[in-house]
């Protein structure tokens, strides 16, 4: 079971535990629905761990700092209402702060803002998200909406300013993954090995030796999986002309079957490029 806390970007004073924990640290939303009770932003998706907080304390530690940023410490630090003399710098490791989870995780976001290197001791049991740092725009300073564009291969999600008509944050996801339909994929086993040796009987070969989801029966070999999955077997048996049977019908487009190389591997990359 996972915890999930949320901050109001603005004002980052405290973190409110969300009303429902969830059992994937990846299924809480970005916001909550709520908003800060001080200033009125959305709520924001802060942190997530596997437990609640209690009242371990932890410490801040700074790492080796140069010369040159001794100074720029100082006045940032300062901000923090963490008073350091020049003199207290020159330890290679100096305890910066001591405190609470939620006090701990509010330094963090500044001192990482500022580029600051440091340790927490313990280790901090929570998975900071990024999402208060994009609820507003860097440009002009408005709030940013959460938008979904649809392409013919692939949505675009993330957060978009309106007003700059411009993507703070976004990431791309292929069809094939936001498909979670479990197809059922039917072929012959016999008519498998009776094609000549090729890249796509070697590769399809050693995947059903490595599927869990796989039952033989007899000469039929029955697959069931969601699309990523089936799409590259069906790109092999198609490649391969063996005969299949799949339900419900599969609707993605498959692109004819290429020999993994290093003309493909840099095709692949460039394709990551345009998504991202």
């Amino acid at each position: 079971m996972y915890f999930g806390y949320d901050v109001c970007p603005k004002c980052m004073n405290t973190l409110i535990e969300r009303e429902q924990s969830m059992e994937d640290e990846n299924d809480f939303e970005e916001y909550s629905g709520k908003y800060c009770l001080v200033c009125g932003s959305k709520l924001v998706l802060a942190c997530v761990g596997d437990k609640r907080i209690d009242n371990t304390l932890y410490k801040i530690i700074l790492s080796e700092i140069s010369v040159s940023d001794k100074k720029n410490y100082i006045e940032i630090l300062k901000k923090l209402d963490i008073d350091i003399s020049l003199e207290e710098l020159k330890n290679r490791e100096i305890v910066i702060f001591e405190g609470s989870a939620v006090d701990i995780y509010i330094k963090m976001e500044i001192l990482d803002n500022a580029g600051m290197k440091y340790t927490v001791v313990p280790k901090f049991p929570f998975a900071r998200k990024i999402y208060n740092q994009v609820c507003f725009c860097s440009k002009c300073g408005g709030e940013t909406v959460q938008k979904i564009e649809n392409h013919k291969e692939y949505i675009k999600k993330g957060f978009y300013c309106e007003n700059c008509k411009s993507w703070e944050l976004y990431y791309s996801l292929n069809r094939l993954q936001l498909d979670d339909t479990i197809y059922r994929l039917k072929f012959s086993r016999k008519e498998i090995d009776n094609k000549t040796d090729s890249g796509a009987k070697s590769e399809l070969l050693y995947e059903l030796d490595n599927l869990s989801d796989i039952k033989e029966q007899g000469d039929e070999i029955i697959i069931l999986g969601k699309a990523e999955m089936i799409y590259d077997i069906l790109q092999k048996l198609i490649a391969m002309n063996v005969a299949y049977d799949i339900t419900p019908p599969f609707i993605h487009k498959i692109n004819k079957y290429r020999e993994f190389d290093d003309t493909l591997i840099e095709e692949i990359l460039e394709s990551n490029k345009k998504y991202n």
